[in-house]
């Protein structure tokens, strides 16, 4: 089983529709990957009961995610800007099962199914937030997730599908280009690092592009993908152990040449401001 490895920065996680499950010891890492997989298996029977629409398929992603304010607990976050307001109505109605005649006929048998998995067979509560409300705080934390597609607009630590078009330049950026996005993204390191990212990080282990790093690595600017992919999990360590061990012999090896210290080296780097020489 693969995995998606995502960790969204808290607030940044904003699509259309949670469903929040609540229950004691409900957690990422406790519930087994066959519970999840029975959880969504029922909500995507659910999901694909309601009426027919043109423009909708499945929601654009599903994922796990923990919410921390209001209501506190983990639950499904998805997206679908064309769930429209009757489907929204019968999509409420089904998974809190007020009324099972205000439903379709076809709506019924899913809707008792999803209800009796979640709160029976497992014992959580239901509880739903839809899209023009608050949005709820979410966090999610790497951890293994069912392989349903994925994508949507997502900002946070990510693995992304792209290749590096052109290196160095003004103030020693690279541009990188994702299939399926108009512009390309730019990122704030070194011609050197640049041109050994692309050419050990992507080819080596087959994952083409990191996003949005907070850490003393590297930082992607103005990033907002179109799609997620999926790679093995000890593909992604191999790809991070790499590029930080690349990170850290190219800082090293300025810091050597112009009198800096580690940290000065990656300071200047990430704030875009010059290396070759050490201020007075």
């Amino acid at each position: 089983m693969k995995r998606i490895y995502r960790k969204v920065i808290v607030g940044d996680l904003k699509p259309d529709t949670f469903l929040l499950l609540k229950g004691d010891g409900l957690s990422p890492e406790s519930v087994p990957l066959d519970v999840l997989t029975k959880l969504l298996e029922a909500f995507r029977s659910l999901y694909r009961g309601l009426p027919a629409d043109p423009q909708t398929g499945d929601p654009f992603y599903v994922s796990l995610v923990e919410i921390k304010s209001g209501s506190s607990g983990y639950g499904f976050a998805f997206h679908d800007p064309d769930l429209g307001k009757r489907r929204t109505a019968l999509l409420t109605t089904a998974i809190r099962e007020k009324d099972a005649t205000a439903l379709p006929p076809e709506l019924i048998k899913p809707a008792k199914t999803f209800f009796r998995t979640v709160q029976k067979d497992l014992g959580y509560r239901v509880e739903w937030y839809m899209a023009g409300q608050k949005s709820p705080e979410v966090s999610l934390d790497p951890t293994d997730m069912v392989a349903f597609p994925e994508s949507g607009r997502v900002r946070g630590h990510t693995t992304i599908r792209c290749k590096v078009i052109k290196a160095g330049g003004v103030r020693s950026t690279v541009s990188i280009s994702i299939p399926g996005h108009s512009r390309p993204l730019t990122c704030q390191i070194t011609r050197e690092l640049a041109e050994e990212f692309g050419q050990n990080l992507y080819r080596t282990v087959d994952v083409q592009g990191i996003g949005e790093w907070t850490t003393d690595t590297i930082e992607l600017v103005s990033f907002v993908p179109d799609a997620f992919s999926q790679v093995p999990d000890s593909d992604f360590h191999k790809a991070l152990k790499t590029l930080r061990s690349i990170h850290t012999k190219e800082m090293k090896r300025m810091a050597n040449t112009n009198g800096l210290t580690l940290l000065e080296t990656t300071s200047r780097i990430r704030s875009g401001l010059p290396i070759d020489e050490k201020e007075a």
